[in-house]
C-alpha cells in the first residue's frame, strides 16, 4: 500500500483565497481488532484505505474570516 498528500493554496487578494488538496491513505487492523474481546479471531481483516479530495476557499472581511470547503 501507499500513502500521499498533495495541496495547493493560491491568494488571489489578502482577504481572499483558494486551497484543495487531495491524498490517500490507510491503516492495518490493529491486534485488538483481530483478536477481539469474546469474539473469535478473525484474520481475514483487510487493510482499509481512505482516497479524499478537497475545495474551498477562505479569505476575511473585516475582523471576521470566513472558510468554506466540500469534501
Amino acid at each position: 500500500d501507499y500513502a500521499y498528500h498533495l495541496g495547493f493554496e493560491h491568494r488571489f487578494t489578502p482577504g481572499f483565497e483558494l486551497f484543495g488538496r487531495t491524498g490517500r491513505s490507510f491503516r492495518f487492523p490493529t491486534l485488538d481488532e483481530r483478536i477481539g474481546m469474546g469474539s473469535p479471531t478473525n484474520f481475514r481483516l483487510q487493510t482499509q484505505t481512505s482516497q479524499d479530495v478537497e475545495l474551498g476557499f477562505q479569505g476575511k472581511a473585516g475582523a471576521a474570516g470566513y472558510r468554506l470547503s466540500a469534501y
